[in-house]
This record gives structure tokens, sequence and C-alpha cells, in this order.
């Protein structure tokens, strides 16, 4: 996962200038002296340079540009200008990039953009409550763009089935891998049926279990009868299997 920048919902206007060389940077009393770029080349160019910049991006839909601010005068860039990423930029979610002239009168200008990916992901279908066992009335798969998703995200319903929301989830919310755990089939200090292997006969006992645990975890339980510890594997509610 990348970590992403902060991202403003209303474009802050991108007039990031990093430095200024030689005489590139227009004033307004000065532009009759001197040909001006055109910002919405520079937008066009930061725009294909982004989308361009990562395979996974279905469309240049994909690719938002900050807003240049329209009072910037850049002198006429007489050569191809050279776009990068800047120091820590991102290749998707939320990036800035920089925009180099390196004509007669140099400049170079930094610009917010955001490079958005999409996947298939598991989302609520509802407001689901803390603590609630996930089923399938709960969640669906649907495209979303994950390119800002720092914490995660599910792909498939089966990764969430079963388990138990640590958190309030509103309806509509992505599915983070730390908001759900598993669903303890076993705590601590409560009776458990153990069931242990005895050649091809499985014996069943009463028991006391030492460990809360969730299907497949591996916990130990305390035989009530002979006042043995054993460790098995959890596989129903109240149930450890000791396989010897």
């Amino acid at each position: 996962m990348r970590t992403a920048r902060t991202w403003r919902p209303h474009w802050v206007t991108a007039l990031i200038v990093a430095m200024c060389i030689g005489d590139g940077i227009v004033s307004h009393a000065s532009t009759t002296a001197y040909a001006v770029h055109d910002l919405d080349e520079v937008r066009k160019a930061v725009s294909e340079f982004l989308y361009s910049s990562n395979g996974s991006v279905a469309s240049p839909d994909h690719v938002e540009v900050g807003v240049i601010d329209s009072r910037l005068r850049l002198a006429r860039c007489g050569q191809p200008l050279k776009l990068f990423f800047s120091a820590g930029g991102a290749t998707s979610g939320n990036t800035t990039v920089g925009v180099r002239c390196l004509g007669p009168s140099p400049w170079l200008i930094y610009v917010p953009g955001r490079i958005k990916v999409y996947r298939t992901v598991v989302i609520t279908t509802r407001a689901v409550p803390r603590k609630t066992v996930v089923s399938k009335d709960h969640i669906k798969l649907e495209q979303r763009d994950v390119s800002n998703l720092t914490a995660g995200y599910l792909e498939e319903t089966d990764q969430a089935l079963g388990h138990v929301t640590r958190r309030p989830m509103p309806i509509g919310s992505v599915i983070e891998p730390a908001a759900l755990e598993k669903q303890r089939l076993v705590r601590r200090g409560e009776r458990v049926t153990i069931l242990a292997d005895a050649g091809r006969l499985t014996v069943q006992m009463k028991g006391k279990a030492l460990m809360d645990g969730a299907s497949g975890d591996h916990v130990r339980a305390k035989n009530l009868s002979s006042g043995r510890v054993v460790e098995g594997t959890v596989t129903a509610a109240g149930t450890i299997h000791v396989r010897h």
C-alpha cells in the first residue's frame, strides 16, 4: 500500500512554483513583449504524463489534474516540456508532477494530480454495527477507486463472511482487513467438547477451554476427567479436536 497525500475535495490552485529560472516567469506588464505559454497545454501534458505512467489506469478519465492559476504567466517554451514525478511523488493516488521548460527562458512549476486505480472490492450493502457476524446480506462486490485506500481492502466476499466487525461501518463502506476479526468459537474458561482420535474411533470428553479460539486456531484445554491439558484445533463452536 502506498501512503497517500491529502487530497482536497475542492481543487486548490495548482500554482506551486518551485523555482523561477532566468526570465521564465513573465509579469503582467511584460506580456506584450513575451509569448506566453498556454496553460491548457501544460494541463494536457500533465494529464498525458499521469495516464502513461500507470498501466493499470483503464481510461484517461481516471486521471485528474489540479487547476493551474490563470494569473500565472509562463514564457513560451520553444522545446518539448520535461515532466517528472516530484521527490516522493506516487504513481497512483495523490501525487505531484514537475513541469520543466529548458528553452531560452527556462521555468519550473509543480502541479498536483491524482491517478485513480479501480479494483473490485468488498463493500457493505447496509449499515453494519460493531460486533456483527458478517453474512451475505451485509456485503457485495463493487468497483471502487483504491488508490488512496492505504489501510487495504478485500477482493473476495469469502474473506469477510463469518468474521466479526471491530467497529460500526456505514452503508457503502469499503471493508478494510483490520475492521474484521475471526469469530471466537471457543472462549477461555468455558466448557467445551474435546474430540480425540483413538485409532479409527473418536472419543468425546468434557473439557474446559484455557484459551480463546476461532475456527482453525490451535488452543489448549483441560480434560475435566483426567485433569490433563491437551492441545487441539477449534473445529466448531465449543469443540476442540485433538489429533495424535
